[in-house]
């Protein structure tokens, strides 16, 4: 390792000093004119194959020097000598040598590996592994794999929970269904695109808003009987192919005795009840 410089970069000291005389005598600038010490062997990694040493201008007279070390070939690292806190890994780099991570070089100079990895596809949610004997892929965490045609998949599959009762209960004559939806609870989330579907029973009869029997004076009135929501996230991988949760919607017969809003419902469906 050379290191081929002279004093502060200037054969000798004759010009070192030009243009100074305004702030001091040209004898004391050469007198006080000192050569750095050549930092080389401290700074850069025993086999680097050399060490670069440039003046950078700081201003105000000031001139620091900045050392670059350089690997052999068949070496990668930034070629500066390894502290204590330093993790010393492995360089790999790609078929024509060069480095797979430039914007992370391990210090000093290491002997380049090959990144078997390359060449290999893991398919989502899963990374390669080289362990030294063998290349393989793992799922990551979170994951687990289960045949070639899924590949990694939760192991923990989504949670839906209900906002709201299980069970909603109304009778004919009063304001209609209205979705009260669910919370999901997913570790995976960012991983997929999930799609929450909403299914509903008798979906022409069901008493939502925009369905139901027929009205009068803008009242819905629905039929008698009991519903289900259902939501769901499709999981291909499981049977059934889905997680779910289920709400039960039951209409009940009004009872016009008791009832403040008898006097809602269509007269057809009170004359219905009297003939009974």
């Amino acid at each position: 390792m050379k290191a081929a410089f002279r004093c502060g970069g200037h054969p000798n000291t004759s010009s070192c000093c030009s243009g100074s005389t305004k702030t001091a005598t040209r004898a004391e600038c050469v007198a006080s004119f000192q050569c750095e010490i050549d930092q080389c062997e401290s700074v850069c990694a025993p086999n680097a194959a050399d060490c670069a040493r440039n003046l950078v201008d700081r201003g105000s007279g000031r001139w620091e020097a900045v050392y670059s070390c350089r690997c052999p070939q068949g070496f990668v690292g930034t070629g500066r000598r390894c502290s204590q806190e330093d993790n010393v890994v492995e360089a790999f780099v790609d078929s024509r040598g060069t480095p797979t991570s430039p914007e992370n070089l391990p210090c000093g100079c290491q002997r380049s590996v090959k990144d078997r990895c390359l060449d290999v596809a893991c398919g989502e949610r899963a990374k390669c592994i080289d362990d030294g004997n063998e290349v393989r892929c793992a799922c990551n965490e979170g994951f687990k794999h289960i045949d070639q045609s899924v590949g990694c998949v939760d192991e923990t599959l989504p949670v839906l929970q209900l906002n709201g009762p299980a069970v909603v209960e109304f009778d004919q004559c009063s304001a209609p269904y209205e979705e009260l939806g669910v919370l999901i609870v997913d570790e995976n989330a960012a991983a997929y695109a999930r799609t929450l579907s909403i299914h509903y029973s008798e979906p022409l009869d069901f008493p939502s808003r925009d369905r139901g029997g027929g009205t009068r004076d803008k009242t819905p009135y629905f039929k008698i009987g009991t519903y289900n929501v259902a939501y769901r996230i499709d999981t291909p991988w499981t049977y059934p192919p889905f997680v779910e949760a289920k709400r039960v919607v039951k209409v009940v017969d009004l009872n016009e005795c008791s009832s403040k809003s008898a006097n809602l419902c269509p007269a057809s469906h009170h004359e219905a009840r009297q003939r009974v």
